[in-house]
C-alpha cells in the first residue's frame, strides 16, 4: 500500500492536540494534520485518530481518519470527509466527541471503526509523549 509521507511524519512525531502544518511553495496548497487520540488495537498496535485539513483549494477540505502503525509505518484504516460529519452545537466544536453523523447509517460507521479498533482507554498525554519519545516502542 502507498504511504502518505506527510501523514506518516505527523502521526509519528506530533502529540495529540498539536497541529503539524506544511505548505507547498509560497501560495501553494497547505495541509494541517491534527492527531486527536492515540490508542492500542486488539493486535497491540498503536492507532491514532486524526483530522487532516487541505488548504489553498476553494475552501479548506477536512477529513477525519484513523491510522494504525504497522512495521514502522502509519497505515490509514478509515478516512471520512468532514462535510459528512456535522457538529451538534453551533460554532466550532471544542472536542471531537461533539461531532455526530449528519446523515445516519453509513456515516455513523466512523465512530464504530474507532470503537471496534480500540481495546483499552486512549493513552494519556504523558504516556503518549513517552511513546513518541521512544519511537513508538
Amino acid at each position: 500500500a502507498a504511504t502518505d509521507a506527510l501523514l506518516n511524519e505527523a502521526l509519528e512525531t506530533t502529540a495529540s492536540g498539536a497541529v503539524f502544518a506544511r505548505q507547498e511553495r509560497e501560495g501553494g496548497v497547505g495541509r494541517d494534520i491534527l492527531p486527536l487520540l492515540t490508542f492500542r488495537d486488539a493486535e497491540n498496535r498503536y492507532c491514532r485518530e486524526f483530522e487532516s485539513t487541505l488548504k489553498g483549494v476553494d475552501k479548506p477540505r477536512v477529513n477525519y481518519g484513523v491510522a494504525c502503525r504497522e512495521e514502522g509505518v502509519w497505515q490509514p484504516r478509515a478516512v471520512m470527509a468532514g462535510s459528512l460529519i456535522a457538529p451538534t452545537l453551533g460554532g466550532e466544536p471544542t472536542e471531537h466527541s461533539e461531532y455526530v453523523p449528519a446523515m445516519g447509517g453509513d456515516v455513523a460507521g466512523f465512530d464504530t471503526v474507532i470503537q471496534q479498533l480500540m481495546v483499552d482507554q486512549p493513552l494519556k498525554p504523558d504516556e503518549e509523549a513517552a511513546v513518541i519519545g521512544r519511537g513508538w516502542r
